[in-house]
């Protein structure tokens, strides 16, 4: 066969096989994307157990997950208390962060990476984490695991170097459970027989609606921050929340007044809880809730807004 003839057979048999390629290959978007590489291969779902430490913190923050809630144990201390989970579940995501790179762990090079001296370690069930310092272009944290150091978002160690106080619930009442009775030093509101709210001393003009928002005010109030403290040596009275089981919730009123912040300090807990000024004044006095009340201008209402968190 001539070569010229020969060469033009082979062109057109491979011009032939990368058409056929061209028109079956599927489209890009018809590709399946692999997913970025993790952390761990653990969801964030089966973490149940996390441990915290860090410099400058005495002990370590532990957090433990039962049926459907976290408790946060804190240090120097050995009883849980219930924890903020959306807090929880914040850390626990970390197990399931995005890996931008990763090479070995030699021990020679770990002050290059800020892992001589770690700035946190935490562990997710068995898996040991510890967070060294950011890279300067995308502030990407290198987080070692084992043999192995890994870049991740930096925001991951503001999430490890959360205030202890602000792992725990905020609600004053976790669970938000019925209400038989609220004592304040001036006043108390009680549920009668037939499950009317009465105020002892009773006022004029105050509505059953009134009464029903105050105790949901208290059923569902919710601090703005929360403060570990030493047992208070000056308060203002007493603030009793008696729930439909019998149980009484006491709380030391260590602040109040007007356009102040109600502070209340747990003795069970150890916990002292602020709250926004206009949450405040819902809590201590009823008139708060009548109708003229509730039309106030967000602008007149003088405090900043709470944020659950």
């Amino acid at each position: 066969m001539n070569p010229r003839l020969r060469l033009n057979l082979l062109l057109l048999t491979a011009v032939v096989i990368l058409g056929a390629v061209a028109l079956w290959a599927p489209a890009p978007s018809d590709r399946q994307q692999s997913p970025p590489p993790r952390l761990t291969p653990m969801d964030s779902e089966a973490v149940r157990h996390i441990v915290i430490r860090r410099p400058g913190l005495e002990g370590e923050l532990r957090l433990d997950k039962g049926d459907d809630r976290w408790q946060v144990t804190l240090p120097g201390r050995e009883s849980p208390l219930p924890a903020n989970d959306f807090k929880a579940e914040q850390i626990a995501r970390i197990a399931e962060a995005e890996v931008y790179d990763r090479f070995p762990a030699e021990e020679d090079k770990l002050a290059e990476y800020g892992l001589d001296q770690p700035r946190a370690w935490l562990r997710l069930n068995a898996v040991e984490l510890s967070f060294g310092a950011s890279e300067p272009l995308r502030q990407r944290r290198y987080v070692r695991l084992g043999d192995w150091i890994h870049l991740i978002d930096g925001y991951h160690l503001d999430d490890v170097a959360v205030r202890p106080a602000d792992l725990l619930e905020r609600a004053l009442l976790p669970g938000q459970p019925a209400l038989q009775a609220i004592r304040l030093p001036e006043f108390a509101v009680t549920q009668d027989e037939n499950g009317d709210w009465r105020l002892q001393p009773p006022r004029e003009g105050l509505t059953a609606d009134a009464l029903q928002s105050f105790v949901d005010a208290w059923r569902h109030a919710r601090a703005m921050e929360l403060h570990l403290s030493d047992p208070p040596t000056d308060t203002q009275g007493e603030v009793i929340l008696t729930t439909t089981d019998g149980q009484d919730h006491r709380f030391l009123i260590t602040q109040r007044g007007e356009r102040k912040r109600l502070r209340l300090w747990d003795p069970q807990r150890r916990v002292e809880y602020e709250f926004a000024v206009y949450n405040s004044e819902r809590l201590l006095d009823p008139e708060r809730h009548l109708p003229e009340e509730e039309d106030e201008p967000a602008a007149e209402r003088g405090d900043d807004s709470e944020a659950d968190g």
